[in-house]
């Protein structure tokens, strides 16, 4: 067996906005994960299907470390989800 790896994915758009109005906390997590053009940069890329934290550092002009941390930042606000593979 390779070494295990993460890939992410969007979850399902379920989110209903009134539900998200009263819960001001969420709401708050998600807009911050969206507001860097970066993040919205992978979560329009993950949208298209789940990718490896590698295969996004090769697309971006950044470090593989600034890659995982834009990606916890997605996952904290609740469009992102992760999984380890291997």
């Amino acid at each position: 067996m390779g070494p295990s790896r993460r890939c992410f994915s969007i979850t399902r758009r379920q989110i209903i906005l009134k539900h998200m109005l009263n819960q001001p906390a969420e709401l708050d997590r998600a807009l911050h994960a969206l507001a860097d053009p970066s993040r919205r940069s992978m979560g329009n890329r993950l949208s298209q299907g789940p990718a490896s934290v590698s295969e996004r550092g090769r697309q971006l002009a950044m470090s593989l470390a600034a890659v995982v941390q834009h990606l916890q930042v997605l996952e904290a606000g609740g469009p992102v989800r992760s999984q380890k593979i291997g």
